[in-house]
């Protein structure tokens, strides 16, 4: 770990977070909201476009001066475009936000900072967690709390990994132990957390602290399909890097997964869109 993760300094705390999106125009100004009015007063917002053609790029112009990278063109996909980000990104921490997504408060940001700053030393990440909504008419209702906030790292053998969108790393990490992989259609981020966190063994910190309301429907929560596609990536990941694991442990978490969405059905919790009525 020598000479890979910095120590703090007197210098006010810059944090970079991307936004990779395409074809996302019903979604992606909220999220971009939910970053532009965060009360952090040094965000590095990076913003990448895949080539959009549903009047995405039409959201992402109208903002485009708050932003201090923005880039349109095609790309090999999200792992590819989430390379292109950390690449452009000038922040000591990195973080992303995708376009469905977005943060919790217009504090998150400050509070990492100061989740990071309450430490002796800088770790080399830093994750909090997050809650799953669905649209249900004009309300966002809770699915379920992703919770890693008591995470060790033989959990990962299960299939369990820190919320992805509600991690920062700092980059100097990236620039030691490399980028996500981009021959995982699905598991590339948690490849990447898997190499940081049980390989390499970087010293990492977890909170209870919700910074992320993370959207039903992506690629890897799509379906049956893409949750059978995941479990292989990850299982073959895993043995790349001698980690044992079965086929049958990795199903285990979506049993505990559907008694939280279980558990949210009935008690009918929502989530508050704190950007409604901020668009300029």
């Amino acid at each position: 770990m020598q000479n890979t993760v910095k120590e703090p300094s007197s210098n006010p705390m810059k944090i970079s977070v991307i936004t990779c999106t395409y074809n996302n125009v019903n979604t992606v100004e909220r999220a971009l909201l939910s970053v532009l009015n965060q009360n952090h007063k040094d965000v590095d917002y990076v913003v990448i476009d895949g080539g959009s053609t549903d009047g995405t790029l039409d959201v992402l112009n109208k903002y485009s001066s708050h932003f201090q990278t923005f880039i349109s063109e095609p790309d090999e996909g999200l792992y590819d475009a989430l390379n292109k980000g950390i690449r452009h990104a000038k922040g000591e921490y990195i973080g992303f936000l995708h376009s469905d997504d977005f943060f919790i408060t217009n504090e998150v940001v400050s509070k990492i900072e100061q989740f990071i700053l309450s430490s002796s030393k800088r770790p080399a990440g830093v994750s909090g967690e997050m809650v799953y909504f669905a649209k249900e008419g004009s309300r966002l209702r809770m699915h379920r709390r992703y919770s890693t906030s008591h995470f060790k790292p033989w959990q990962f053998r299960f299939g369990v990994m820190p919320g992805h969108t509600a991690t920062f790393i700092q980059k100097a990490v990236y620039d030691t132990y490399g980028l996500y992989r981009t021959d995982f259609r699905i598991a590339a981020d948690y490849d990447l957390l898997v190499r940081f966190i049980a390989v390499e063994k970087l010293p990492w910190r977890y909170t209870d602290q919700v910074w992320i309301a993370m959207q039903m429907g992506g690629v890897s929560t799509a379906n049956l399909q893409s949750n059978f596609l995941l479990s292989r990536e990850i299982e073959k990941l895993l043995k790349e890097k001698n980690i044992w694991t079965h086929s049958i442990l990795l199903y285990f978490k979506y049993v505990f997964k559907f008694s939280r969405k279980l558990y949210y059905s009935i008690r009918k919790k929502y989530v508050v869109d704190w950007t409604s009525g901020l668009g300029s």
